[in-house]
């Protein structure tokens, strides 16, 4: 599949991108993408001594989600 498929998909300035290997060094790299200025970096590597079969990744929120209609609002 062309990566131009996924650009309706996209949406936002900076697009945060995680690419990685299993071989030995194993990485994981945090990439970023500007839109607006085209700019592309790589803001974290992860690197392990050896290789992993397993890689999770865990998103969590900056803050606690608000559930208005549990609170009773």
């Amino acid at each position: 599949m062309h990566l131009g498929a996924w650009a309706p998909l996209a949406h936002g300035a900076i697009h945060n991108l995680f690419v990685g290997n299993l071989l030995p060094p194993a990485s994981i790299y945090g990439l970023e993408f500007n839109d607006e200025t085209n700019d592309f970096k790589i803001i974290k590597n992860h690197t392990a001594d050896a290789s992993h079969a397993w890689i999770t990744f865990d998103v969590k929120p900056l803050r606690p989600p608000s559930y208005p209609m549990l609170l009773g609002y």
